[in-house]
């Protein structure tokens, strides 16, 4: 894909969540379907709690009243928001415009240990080595291309300390058509802003983990909502770097 088709895939990103944002119980929803604000930042706990922090990945973190975090994809800030309660401080990365909107969010919760970046759809903007754990839910299946997520496993690299965590969600390919490894929005037409555009097979995450030369520690596929039976369509890894 070239690079004017991964921006015109960020850039029709960037104006349905500027249709949403007129109204903020809308523009919540956008990145995750909920009926008002109080719900989505209920949600932001329930998802924070039992799809990120996993039993494998506690031990890994360290004490994190002392640690910093990163959020790749931080949305509407309802993980942001819960995040914050457990971290010293807390990052987010987002490629859309409403960075006031989040942070009046938070602010009107009491969150000020934030720092919300601008990012380009493919880099984050952080020192190397500067974060202890980094977190990405529901956002990187809607990338356009897998070289693109390549990119950010090489920012996760490049970014956490040494022998620090992440825990990421990725677009789950559930069956391989005739050796299909995964699937981006070159090979199928989708709602590049909505639909999931870069589904992958779990092997083919593990061989670009390595690639990027992260640590695979634990892998799974979660529940779609904790207190539901279905599975997602992502799977998870906990890597070190």
């Amino acid at each position: 894909m070239t690079n004017s088709k991964s921006e015109e895939h960020f850039d029709d990103w960037r104006k349905k969540i500027d249709s949403s944002s007129q109204k903020d119980a809308d523009f919540l929803s956008y990145f995750d379907t909920s009926g008002s604000v109080e719900e989505a930042f209920c949600q932001g706990y329930w998802d924070f709690a039992h799809h990120i922090l996993k039993d494998d990945l506690l031990p890994l973190i360290g004490e994190p009243f002392n640690c910093s975090a990163l959020e790749i994809g931080f949305g509407g800030g309802r993980l942001l928001n819960a995040s914050s309660r457990f971290f010293n401080h807390v990052y987010g990365v987002d490629i859309h415009e409403n960075f006031d909107k989040v942070s009046e969010f938070l602010a009107s919760r009491d969150v000020e240990n934030f720092t919300l970046l601008k990012g380009d759809g493919k880099t984050i903007p952080l020192e190397d080595n500067s974060v202890d754990f980094i977190y990405s839910f529901i956002v990187l299946q809607h990338l356009p291309t897998i070289d693109i997520l390549e990119s950010y496993l090489h920012e996760v690299k490049r970014i956490l300390k040494p022998g620090k965590a992440a825990c990421l969600y990725i677009g789950h390919l559930p069956f391989n058509l005739h050796g299909i490894k995964y699937l981006d929005i070159n090979t199928r037409k989708v709602d590049t802003t909505r639909e999931n555009t870069l589904l992958l097979r779990p092997q083919t995450t593990k061989k670009l983990l390595k690639k990027a030369e992260l640590h695979l520690v634990a892998s799974g596929r979660p529940r779609k909502k904790p207190w539901r039976q279905d599975l997602g369509a992502q799977h998870y890894v906990i890597v070190t770097a």
